[in-house]
């Protein structure tokens, strides 16, 4: 039941972080 949602949030939190990764090392 959970498991697509849960992947969702990863991958949004994930691409989050690397933005935030790429806009500091910019």
């Amino acid at each position: 039941c959970c498991y697509e949602i849960y992947v969702k949030a990863v991958l949004r939190e994930e691409a989050r972080k690397a933005k935030a990764a790429g806009e500091g090392a910019a």
